[in-house]
């Protein structure tokens, strides 16, 4: 059987990321980032998606040049050998791990999943993700934690799984954040629930 292709980003999803300070510089590895890259090699091929290589971006750099750059930074932290996409518009793939992405499936969910996605895209858009895939900075600890907690909800067959992206010790939810994550868990629990507020 013909393996499956896995695009994953790489500025906030393998790479640290606060800002953009050129194709010169990517950040620090994220801690898992290469057993994750790893792990999806062993089932599938893994391309890197990137906007650092739209050429229209980064116009003064060619498609070489910034290709090679990715494909040093990778070599240098030791991630897999791994493909990347410098060809024009978005690569056939059977999925895409980007730190930005909204999961939408109407198909497969119900109706209300456009509700949910919007509600995701209009966070994004403001700066401030909330949701399945959200930032919760409202439970940090004190001055010195790291917060801006990433938070995954899947189902996994009869398994919700919930994934932090990093140790956590304990969780702080303004009210109606802790509706949306106690919404979202029941969600991928399979329980069909109208919350009135």
């Amino acid at each position: 059987m013909k393996r499956k292709t896995v695009c994953i980003d790489l500025d906030a999803t393998l790479a640290r990321y606060d800002r953009w300070r050129g194709v010169e510089h990517i950040g620090d590895p994220i801690p898992g980032a290469q057993a994750f890259v790893a792990a999806v090699n062993e089932f599938a091929d893994v391309v890197i998606f990137t906007t650092r290589m739209n050429a229209e971006v980064n116009s003064s750099h060619s498609v070489c040049d910034l290709g090679q750059r990715i494909h040093d930074w990778l070599a240098s932290h030791k991630f897999p050998s791994v493909g990347i996409w410098c060809g024009q518009g978005k690569p056939l793939a059977a999925a895409y791990v980007d730190d930005r992405a909204v999961i939408c499936r109407p198909m497969r969910d119900d109706v209300y999943d456009y509700d949910r996605a919007l509600a995701e895209v209009r966070a994004l858009c403001s700066g401030q993700p909330l949701g399945g895939q959200g930032t919760y900075s409202d439970g940090k600890s004190g001055d010195d934690d790291e917060g801006d907690l990433r938070l995954q909800v899947a189902n996994y067959g009869d398994d919700v799984r919930i994934d932090f992206g990093k140790p956590v010790a304990w969780l702080g939810f303004p009210k109606d954040q802790a509706i949306q994550f106690a919404m979202l868990i029941l969600k991928h629990a399979g329980v069909q629930i109208q919350c009135q507020r």
